[in-house]
């Protein structure tokens, strides 16, 4: 009796060498096939189960190895996807979700950063938005709120501050316009109103 080349086997009492079926390989006797691991491929005639590369995947029994759908990358182990934390994106073909850079945010499952609206950052978690409290601002793509400059305002949510009318002047937040006292006066960009001279 003939031994069976490479990546072909045989049962007791053949005539001829067999191919495992794909996503299968001989076993060490080569009277059997074996299923490939999780995160291993074989082709037809393989002699041995392959890793899967970087950036893709496959379930045991696997004829080829695949690339994850957008928002998901291969578990550690290669042997399935897992969805990407808020935060963090992938593409197909990427081996892991990577971390969003700063001003920018992704819900769970994205292919790729956001950018906030105006007068709204990413939380700390950069998973959604929160918006600039009264008295800052916020620009696009801003990782963080700005506090206003002396003599100007800004209402929760604003892109940029913003200079008093003539006759009022920025609350000691900033987050308002209050009008000035009779005997006082303001013109815009003073932050304060000032008290009228003598006479």
């Amino acid at each position: 009796c003939s031994i069976c080349p490479a990546g072909k086997y045989a049962p007791t009492g053949s005539s001829q060498c067999l191919m495992c079926d794909l996503g299968k390989i001989p076993d060490d006797s080569q009277s059997e096939c074996r299923t490939c691991a999780a995160g291993h491929f074989a082709a037809l005639g393989a002699a041995n189960c392959s890793a899967c590369r970087a950036g893709t995947f496959a379930l045991a029994g696997s004829p080829r190895c695949s690339r994850c759908d957008s928002g998901w990358a291969p578990a550690a182990d290669q042997a399935a996807c897992t969805i990407c934390e808020a935060g963090r994106f992938a593409t197909p073909g990427d081996d892991e979700c990577s971390i969003c850079p700063a001003g920018k945010y992704a819900p769970t499952g994205s292919s790729q950063c956001l950018m906030c609206d105006l007068g709204k950052i990413p939380d700390d978690s950069q998973s959604e938005c929160r918006t600039c409290a009264a008295g800052h601002f916020a620009a696009l793509g801003a990782a963080n709120c700005s506090a206003c400059r002396a003599g100007t305002f800004a209402l929760a949510g604003s892109p940029r501050c913003s200079r008093c009318d003539s006759g009022w002047a920025p609350a000691a937040d900033q987050a308002a316009c209050t009008i000035c006292e009779a005997g006082r006066f303001a013109t815009p960009g003073d932050d304060e109103c000032s008290i009228c001279p003598a006479g």
